[in-house]
């Protein structure tokens, strides 16, 4: 079970990748944040000016580099789940785990986090006149804590909503309250009883307070404290998410309702929506039609039991196998569950697909 956790998140993670880097528009526009917001902490916080001293600059370029790494995670991750909602309903009818689909986006997400954070911190740096005081080694490790952290709050609220759109909009709301109680705009011994305990669930308080302490000649034991709590951010948020995914999925099923589909309309697809050309599968108890591919054992609309087992297809292709990554070119073997392609010696005379498992 361990082993098809692992390779589930391998299969998934390496998708997602290719999904990544065949966007590159958008890919280069969230590479982009990192450097245009590294000039602008520049050039408001770089030239000391107006009685501000050395100290004040940096209290200030420390808070601007937490908000700019949590507001990078959050937007990175913020549309990623929702926008692939009929994608991931139909592959958990093939046995899709939940945390091993969350978790090829925490990896493939860190690693454009690392990129992010790396130009950020670096050009803040460079730029700046007085430059970043402190040790930018660990201030970097800091730094991709709070990106990790941003990150998996964005996937919670993707888990959350319905669409793209609407995840982008709600971005704001969550992060406006992160400045609001990061004790930096109200000092924290100036808050109300109730806006202090608010205070302590906002990962920008904890974050800025590490790199607070970090210029410290000793670091305090509150700092190793403060980095736990980061870590505990990224892990409650994360399992977050897969509690949510897995909430909203039960909802789905219990709303759900047999109904009984006219002839004319079973050209249209009832999991992804898209007409039915060739390849139809129906559902004997209650008449729904889907592509093959879009449903497994059970029919999604009523849960009475599929007919018959769809086997491996043909189909032409140039692309790389899901097995042992050799390119193909030409014709593939397709599998009608997760569409994984593979030459056609490597799945001849097995009936299950090496990657599925179906």
């Amino acid at each position: 079970m361990q082993d098809s956790s692992i390779r589930q998140t391998t299969v998934l993670a390496r998708r997602y990748l290719d999904v990544i880097m065949g966007d590159t528009v958008n890919t280069g526009l969230l590479l982009l944040q990192a450097p245009i917001l590294a000039m602008v902490i520049s050039l408001a916080f770089g030239d000391v000016r107006g009685g501000m001293s050395i100290a004040e600059q940096q209290y200030q370029i420390r808070f601007a580099l937490v908000l700019a790494a949590i507001w990078c995670g959050t937007t990175n991750a913020a549309r990623e789940i929702c926008k692939e909602r009929p994608i991931y309903l139909r592959e958990r009818m093939v046995n899709l785990r939940i945390e091993s689909y969350v978790l090829s986006k925490v990896v493939i997400l860190s690693l454009l986090s690392l990129v992010q954070c790396s130009i950020l911190l670096g050009m803040t740096h460079l730029i700046s006149p007085q430059g970043i005081h402190g040790d930018l080694v660990i201030m970097f490790f800091i730094l991709m804590l709070i990106f990790l952290a941003g990150t998996t709050l964005g996937l919670l609220l993707s888990a959350a909503v319905d669409n793209p759109d609407r995840a982008i909009t709600l971005v704001p709301v969550v992060l406006m309250p992160q400045i609001m109680f990061s004790g930096v705009l109200v000092p924290l011994e100036k808050m109300g009883s109730w806006s202090e305990f608010v205070s302590s669930f906002m990962v920008v308080k904890w974050g800025f307070s590490v790199l607070n302490k970090l210029l410290e000649r000793r670091l305090p034991t509150a700092f190793y404290l403060d980095i736990i709590v980061l870590i505990v951010f990224i892990l409650v948020f994360g399992v977050l998410s897969m509690q949510v995914l897995n909430l909203r999925e039960v909802s789905l099923k219990r709303t759900a309702a047999p109904r009984k589909v006219p002839k004319q309309e079973s050209v249209i697809c009832s999991v992804c929506s898209r007409k039915v050309m060739t390849g139809t599968r129906e559902c004997s108890q209650c008449g729904t039609s889907f592509h093959v591919q879009c449903v497994a054992n059970f029919c999604p609309v009523c849960g009475a039991p599929m007919e018959g087992k769809p086997t491996f297809k043909r189909v032409k292709c140039t692309t790389v196998c899901a097995l042992d990554g050799r390119p193909i070119k030409g014709v593939g073997m397709m599998c009608p569950y997760c569409e994984s392609i593979f030459h056609e010696e490597d799945v001849k005379g097995i009936r299950k697909c090496p990657v599925c498992g179906n």
